[in-house]
């Protein structure tokens, strides 16, 4: 009796997590000074361009370092906990902010909100996923997931309008202070959410058999272009005097990699935070080997660069077509709405396309917008940039889910971090050889290579693994087959 009293009240908090979880996520979205921060920096603090420079710099450098600290300190420490530490760095970054009178106390902030931003990072999708698993609604996880990404976006792009409206009507800085306030809110909320059921590393499976009850792996109605090894390994076990050479070796490949089961061990490392972090990174290592989680990586590193580099172009591109300063908040807050519709769109088109068809479709579509992008030299550019944010929006939620659906709990955040680190390396040096191609040529030319790398990757890679998935898929039907028979 007491049991299912138990039981019975964690499921009530389980569901309230539901609710808290897109509320906080919408919470650390509300960037109120995020529109109008580049104006704070030179005309309140008084940096010239080189100086802002450096400061995206230090963020992103930051962010690059903590990225797979703040991956495993997730998964090892736990999600709520490491919730709070991202919403308490970013409360601690905008009171520097508030504050800040010289380029010392901007690198400060910069550095907390880098932090702050990895924490965050892979930690909110993996409690709303985990959430949902143990309630037993895993195959609602990417509506939730795309519905999250709704009002986070939608929420954003109000914001940027409200914190125009602040620097325009009191002054930039009070748009920036106020910036502190959605994330004290978001920490309070925060601190109700319940930590869901997960598996830490105690142990690592060795087939897909023994990992089934941890990965918690859909049917496919839910989970769209993968492959459910068991019946193989089932029917390899009960015929396997039947197999042929090529047979076997796919069998092989479909195992656990070997690092995955040493990664617990221990053996001849100190005990101590560095045999933590060494083994969770074997985790990592292994997790990478399984062919089906470095294919949803793989393909969706460049639609995910594409949508970055975008960003990087939208206020050059205002700016070459003399967009009036006080239309960048609105534009600025359409385009953050697009993304709110993408995230609408992404379920309707992951279960009729699977992903890495759809994301072949996007890496089309990337070519022809960043090709707009550049030729057409008007303020309504910002049009293009909607359908070019729309990508961003489908891809987000159906990857994430996709992902969380293939990984192993003790391991989830962490491998969204190595993805958001993945993409965030490939994007700088990307950043660097389109800065250079700007320089030397034009705006023009960059946006249009840009978008045939992208897009082009994007569809290659989509092409492939959506052609290997289907011939996979057909082997997999002849097994259960012949098991049957």
């Amino acid at each position: 009796m007491a049991e299912s009293l138990v039981s019975a009240q964690r499921t009530k908090r389980l569901r309230r997590n539901l609710i808290l979880i897109p509320i906080a996520r919408a919470l650390n979205m509300a960037l109120l000074g995020q529109a109008v921060l580049n104006v704070f920096w030179s005309q309140d603090i008084g940096l010239n361009v080189q100086k802002i420079f450096t400061l995206q710099v230090v963020n992103s450098v930051s962010v690059v370092v903590l990225e797979l600290p703040s991956g495993i300190t997730s998964d090892t420490l736990g999600r709520k906990k490491t919730l709070i530490i991202a919403c308490i760095l970013k409360i601690a970054a905008f009171v520097v902010y508030a504050s800040a009178r010289s380029f010392t106390s901007c690198c400060i902030a910069e550095f907390l909100l880098a932090a702050g931003t990895a924490a965050w990072s892979g930690t909110d999708t993996a409690i709303l996923y985990e959430t949902a698993v143990e309630l037993g609604s895993s195959a609602e996880a990417l509506d939730r997931e795309s519905s999250n990404v709704f009002v986070s976006q939608t929420v954003e792009g109000s914001c940027a309008i409200l914190g125009g409206f602040l620097a325009t009507w009191g002054n930039v800085r009070l748009a920036i202070s106020a910036t502190t306030l959605p994330f004290v809110m978001a920490c309070l909320v925060t601190f109700g959410l319940l930590e869901p059921s997960w598996k830490k590393n105690s142990s690592f499976p060795r087939t897909y058999e023994e990992a089934s009850d941890d990965t918690c792996v859909e049917p496919s109605y839910a989970l769209k272009e993968y492959v459910n090894e068991e019946p193989v390994l089932h029917s390899s076990s009960s015929s396997s005097n039947m197999e042929s050479p090529e047979r076997e070796d796919s069998l092989a490949s479909q195992e656990m990699p070997n690092s995955l089961n040493t990664a617990l061990s221990g053996r001849g490392y100190p005990n101590g935070c560095f045999q933590l972090f060494h083994n969770q990174w074997n985790l990592v290592i292994g997790v990478l080997q399984m062919s089906q989680v470095c294919e949803a990586i793989s393909s969706s590193i460049f639609v995910s660069c594409a949508t970055y580099t975008a960003v990087w172009f939208y206020q050059l591109l205002f700016e070459r077509a003399n967009m009036s300063l006080d239309k960048y908040g609105p534009s600025w807050a359409v385009l953050n709405f697009a993304v709110a519709l993408g995230a609408f769109l992404s379920p309707i088109l992951y279960r009729r396309l699977g992903l890495f068809l759809a994301q072949s479709l996007l890496g089309v579509w990337l070519m022809f917008c960043f090709t707009v992008l550049g030729l057409w030299i008007s303020p309504w550019v910002v049009l293009v940039g909607c359908l070019l944010n729309i990508v961003r929006g489908i891809n987000q939620p159906m990857f994430i889910t996709h992902l969380n659906h293939l990984l192993p709990s003790s391991c989830r955040a962490t491998m969204g971090s190595v993805y958001s680190l993945g993409t965030r390396l490939v994007f700088s040096g990307g950043a660097l050889i389109l800065g250079f191609v700007s320089r030397v040529y034009n705006l023009t030319v960059a946006c249009i290579i840009c978008g045939v790398f992208y897009g082009g990757c994007a569809m290659i890679f989509g092409l492939v693994f959506h052609r290997m998935h289907k011939r996979w898929s057909r082997l997999v039907s002849m097994d259960m087959d012949e098991a049957t028979m």
